[in-house]
């Protein structure tokens, strides 16, 4: 015998060898009941391979894998399973998970649930799933839709629809995001946006905040005439990573003091880090290479009951 019970080759056919010889000296009356099991089995996994595989048993509320007189068709699963034997099973996993995704496509969750390609527990439907599209071809779908403008690269590839206009940006990434990547200087834009969302949450600086945002070039760069930014802080977008700021214009009367409104019958000004910074690297034609941010000591005027005295 070997370590796990099971025999060796050479012991396995010495085995054979004495039951056929017992068998052969067996009466029919012997043989009979031996017969009718055999035939009983063999129709339990008839009835087992016609069936969906069966989420694993909870062995503390299972049952005994006991069969009863009752035919096989009307046997429990877990019964059938048992009777099979772990062989037989491993042999039919594949056409029973067969019959599962059957079931799964002919169930009433595909037409209730978003548009029919998931169900309730947000599972893809299997029909949906294209593995023979590259993602070279989906990269210039994407870009094609939202930029207009695909890489070079991916323009080699695969064939552009004639009424395409590559020149122009299309106008739905701006919408969806307030940028979109095939503008000039969009990396070191979202470089410096990354860098200074990073400098808020490390700094833990609140909603309302007061800060200057200023750029130093390199050397030798022509003078730019977009001045220094001060701008209140908002809301931390996670995707895109931007925060929603409000210009903050300094009053001259007043040294120190700023406000939301430009005038008494102005409205506040809201954009985001991504528009400040590419309109500030933009008119420094992209040649910056730091940002200083100064973040103030500041507190209200007043308490905010109207437009009129959104001051700090």
């Amino acid at each position: 015998m070997s370590s796990g019970g099971s025999l060796e080759k050479e012991e396995f056919k010495k085995a054979m060898k004495q039951i056929g010889r017992e068998w052969a000296t067996m009466t029919p009356e012997d043989r009979s009941q031996y017969q009718v099991d055999a035939a009983y089995e063999q129709s339990c996994r008839e009835e087992l391979a016609q069936r969906a595989l069966a989420p694993g048993p909870n062995k503390a509320n299972q049952p005994e894998n006991q069969a009863d007189a009752r035919a096989a068709k009307d046997q429990p699963t877990h019964v059938l399973e048992a009777i099979s034997g772990k062989k037989y099973l491993k042999k039919i996993s594949a056409k029973r998970l067969c019959i599962n995704s059957c079931q799964k496509n002919a169930h009433s969750a595909w037409s209730t649930y978003s548009l029919g390609l998931q169900d309730a527990d947000g599972a893809v439907k299997k029909e949906s799933i294209n593995l023979d599209v590259t993602v070279g071809a989906v990269d210039f779908a994407v870009d094609y839709s939202l930029h207009r403008k695909p890489d070079d690269e991916l323009l080699n590839q695969f064939p552009v629809p004639p009424h395409a206009d590559l020149a122009a940006h299309g106008k739905t990434c701006l919408q969806l995001f307030g940028y979109c990547k095939q503008q000039p200087h969009h990396d070191v834009v979202h470089a410096f946006v990354k860098s200074f969302a990073n400098m808020v949450t490390e700094q833990k600086l609140s909603a309302g905040t007061l800060v200057k945002i200023s750029f130093d070039c390199f050397p030798n760069s022509p003078p730019s005439l977009q001045p220094d930014d001060v701008v209140f802080l908002g809301v931390l977008n996670k995707k895109p990573l931007a925060h929603v700021v409000a210009h903050a214009w300094p009053l001259e009367q007043r040294e120190g003091h700023f406000s939301l409104v430009r005038d008494a019958s102005g409205l506040p000004v809201f954009t985001t880090t991504h528009k400040v910074f590419y309109n500030m690297i933009a008119a420094r034609n992209g040649d910056v290479k730091s940002m200083t941010v100064l973040i103030f000591k500041s507190h209200l005027d007043s308490k905010l009951w109207g437009l009129h005295q959104l001051n700090v």
